[in-house]
């Protein structure tokens, strides 16, 4: 019976070369031992691929923004509406209050999540322009991106709580 040897062992395939040939931190995100002075720099490789990503992150954090933006506008529109219809006549009908109760509360996660991502992309942008301190620098990027996205999981739920609080209110009231 044939055996198929694994990486490392004698006799058998050496071990995967990793990116740009540089073996994986033992430590990676930890405190640098005091002294070590040890850096990574990312590759060119590395660096364009981390830039396609921080420049992706970047777009969708201005597509987020700019439909958060719009959104807000709409509602605060809607909102004059309902104001001057409850003024004229008292009433106040269904469609302001559908665009108030569920397009501004999403306008804002919006707002607050493409802030986040341009954030987050501009730091992973930095870290291909930068010198040293590549790994430090990434992972206060990933950290970032870590707080976008838990940044859009929160808001997205008290967006969709709040329309329903919001739709029930416009509801009751007309």
């Amino acid at each position: 019976m044939a055996m198929n040897p694994g990486y490392g062992q004698f006799g058998g395939a050496p071990p995967p070369q990793h990116m740009g040939g540089v073996p994986p931190a033992q430590n990676f995100g930890a405190p640098p031992l005091p002294g070590a002075g040890v850096t990574y720099e990312f590759n060119d490789f590395e660096n364009q691929s981390i830039a396609r990503v921080g420049s992706r992150a970047k777009t969708c954090g201005v597509i987020s923004l700019a439909i958060g933006i719009l959104g807000v506008l709409a509602g605060i529109l809607m909102i004059v509406v309902v104001i001057i219809g409850a003024a004229n006549d008292g009433a106040i009908t269904a469609a302001p209050a559908i665009v108030i109760s569920t397009v501004l509360p999403l306008s804002i996660v919006n707002l607050v999540v493409g802030l986040s991502l341009r954030g987050a992309g501009q730091s992973l942008v930095e870290v291909t322009t930068t010198q040293g301190n590549d790994v430090q620098h990434m992972m206060t990027s990933l950290g970032r991106l870590k707080t976008a996205f838990q940044l859009e999981t929160i808001m997205a739920a008290v967006a969709f709580v709040l329309g329903i609080i919001l739709g029930i209110a416009f509801r009751s009231g007309s």
